[in-house]
């Protein structure tokens, strides 16, 4: 790949879309993001920085990344970084650094060990994870509790709760697709707070240095995580960058979007499709599915569609 600075000769004699034109088929990466995320979109991270335009599959990356590109400025410069020289830790055993951030830890590799967290969390706050009994099958967990959490109480820190603090973080659960491609942290606070499945932004050196390679050695996963970190309301699925607006059992909805297990799946609005609330509406078979809600709502929905098809 042949990256150029605004400033080299070659730019000077090129404007910057006749350079693109000649690197990617015809197709100007720049118009590719203008009509797939809006043109305010394009210009900030062309403004900002051209060479985000010549990362690899970018239009790929940032295809559900909804409209907004400044948030994701930092991130993305990430991307853009390879001559980063920083060394990479030689992996170590997770547990043990664990132990140095003042953190009991444990693999959860049995539904009682999932679940083994449970007391921790106040009534109203329990995680997805207890009702998912087959996520210790899918995932790698790990749970790691700070040594005095039992005395960090709830009740010291209602109304100024933070996600990272020392509350939150006392207990925190570390989950890791068996498949690669995804990684959550989870804390005491769970959807009481924004973005607590993003806990330390879902970056395992966040907790300490040279975690997120011990965890990727000691499991045989491959997740990504960044030096600079996703916004929240952002999520990565593979390397795809995911807006969502909403999260339940490790399913992100976005607008008209859902993603899940490291795959992004769309709706086919052409055919009338939709999703809405969690679930999926087939508009040829006038039925919902994909149902994360409770089963009144469902009933509700879908007593609504058929009043919407007697109508038409």
């Amino acid at each position: 790949m042949l990256y150029f600075h605004p400033t080299s000769i070659i730019w000077k004699y090129f404007p910057g879309e006749k350079i693109l034109n000649l690197f990617y088929g015809g197709i100007p990466l720049y118009k590719k993001l203008k009509k797939q995320n809006g043109e305010k979109f394009a210009q900030t991270i062309r403004n900002f920085h051209n060479g985000i335009l010549e990362i690899p599959d970018i239009d790929v990356i940032l295809r559900h990344a909804g409209r907004d590109a400044e948030p994701l400025l930092p991130y993305l410069m990430t991307l853009l970084a390879s001559n980063d020289d920083t060394p990479v830790p030689a992996p170590s055993d997770p547990f043990v650094l664990l132990k140095q951030a003042g953190y009991d830890a444990f693999y959860a590799d049995t539904l009682e060990k999932q679940n083994d967290i449970k007391p921790y969390f106040a009534r109203g706050e329990l995680l997805c994870t207890f009702n998912d009994h087959a996520r210790y099958k899918n995932y790698h967990i790990v749970h790691a509790v700070k040594k005095d959490a039992d005395k960090i109480k709830r009740k010291d820190f209602k109304g100024r709760e933070e996600r990272q603090d020392e509350y939150g973080t006392s207990v925190i659960s570390i989950q890791m697709r068996k498949k690669g491609g995804f990684i959550s942290i989870k804390n005491r606070y769970n959807h009481t707070v924004s973005g607590c499945d993003n806990t330390f932004n879902s970056n395992p050196d966040n907790i300490i240095y040279g975690l997120s390679a011990a965890l990727k050695d000691h499991f045989n996963v491959e997740f990504s995580a960044t030096k600079s970190p996703l916004p929240e309301g952002f999520v990565l699925m593979g390397d795809k960058i995911f807006k969502y607006h909403q999260e339940k059992n490790n399913v992100y909805y976005g607008d008209q979007a859902w993603a899940e297990n490291g795959r992004i799946h769309t709706v086919d609005k052409s055919a009338g499709d939709a999703l809405f609330e969690g679930f999926l509406f087939d508009n040829k078979t006038k039925s919902l599915k994909k149902s994360i809600l409770n089963t009144a709502t469902a009933s509700q929905m879908i007593l609504t569609a058929a009043m919407v098809e007697t109508a038409y």
